[in-house]
């Protein structure tokens, strides 16, 4: 039986939030997260099937202590799918010729003295530089006191020997974007990525530009409300960006663009080079029917995202959480089931 603030949240959802159900799928995307409200979830939804938009969607509340209401242009922070926009930002610099992403990267950060002077920014984009211990005490206050306890960690395995998923190496990649560029990382993808994809509610949640009566609240698995990621240098490149469901599909629509992503980019970024790993910020995988499927995910204690993409079925799903209930996974593979 369903509760009385089941009733009473799905009443107000309804009338506060479009909603295109339009096709089989869209009806199906709803129900399954409809059916998850009594465990929790919130958040926004965003399904684009056949060039169409056909859910776009807020479910539950942006905060629970003043019952406002997620819709289709809260703010959420994405966690590492922030990662790609890194990923991103390194290979346009190589296409406009800066650097390469078989540079060393010892040429713009300075050497190690030891192995890991032959790690290429490849191998970071690879998960695969080896370049500090997991336990590794890091210091992400500044860029210099960041580089500087790298160096001072020592390596964990040789570079392209093995593959360890690091938050911390897409950090490093935001700071060889700074040293190239000059520029913030901040600024370098305001310039470079979201304003020429007119992304306009996309940044750190810290920028005076971003709209904070956007912002949902993120709330931990004990159901505690938790402030905004703060303004930490560190913060940088392996994440945190807030966004909307709405610019997260105008990213991948400029990913489809080759008059917006060099196809170079694209390839690049969507090339299998370690099966069954993520690289470059995206997981490459297949479905059943031998379909591709491209998907990312984020997570933080406070946030949980997903962004699933099945090019050859032209389909596009997003889903971002305010909370972290474990929900994301179960979700995750219940659309796995229905595209399969």
């Amino acid at each position: 039986m369903k509760t009385g603030m089941y009733l009473i949240l799905n009443s107000l959802f309804f009338v506060s939030n479009p909603c295109f159900t339009q096709t089989v799928l869209g009806k199906s995307l709803d129900s399954l997260f409809t059916s998850y409200l009594d465990s929790g979830f919130s958040g926004a939804v965003f399904l684009e099937e056949k060039g169409k938009v056909v859910l776009n969607k807020g479910y539950g509340f942006a905060n629970n202590e003043t019952k406002k209401l997620n819709t289709s242009n809260t703010l959420f922070n994405v966690a590492s799918i922030g990662k790609q926009f890194t990923a991103y930002s390194v290979l346009l610099l190589e296409k406009k010729g800066i650097l390469t992403t078989n540079d060393y990267l010892a040429k713009y950060i300075g050497k190690f003295g030891d192995g890991r002077d032959s790690t290429t920014i490849h191998h970071v984009l690879l998960h695969s530089s080896g370049l500090f211990n997991q336990s590794a005490t890091l210091d992400y206050s500044t860029r210099d006191k960041f580089l500087q306890s790298v160096r001072d960690a020592g390596a964990e395995s040789k570079p392209g020997e093995n593959y360890r998923y690091s938050n911390a190496g897409y950090t490093m990649l935001a700071a060889v974007v700074e040293i190239v560029s000059g520029e913030s990382f901040e600024q370098f993808l305001l310039k470079n990525v979201f304003e020429p994809f007119k992304m306009q509610y996309t940044g750190y949640p810290w920028e005076p530009r971003i709209d904070k009566s956007l912002l949902a609240t993120g709330y931990n698995n004990k159901h505690e409300a938790l402030p905004p990621q703060p303004d930490i240098w560190g913060a940088r490149g392996p994440g945190n960006l807030v966004t909307s469901v709405g610019d997260l599909f105008i990213w991948i629509k400029a990913v489809q663009n080759e008059n917006l992503v060099a196809p170079g980019i694209k390839n690049k970024m969507l090339f299998d080079f370690l099966p069954n790993r993520e690289t470059y910020s995206w997981n490459k995988n297949t479905t059943s029917r031998k379909t591709r499927f491209y998907h990312k995910g984020g997570g933080r204690n406070d946030f949980e995202n997903r962004l699933m993409w099945y090019p050859d079925d032209d389909v596009l799903i997003i889903f971002l959480i305010n909370n972290d209930y474990n929900l994301a996974a179960k979700i995750f593979n219940k659309i796995k089931i229905l595209m399969n």
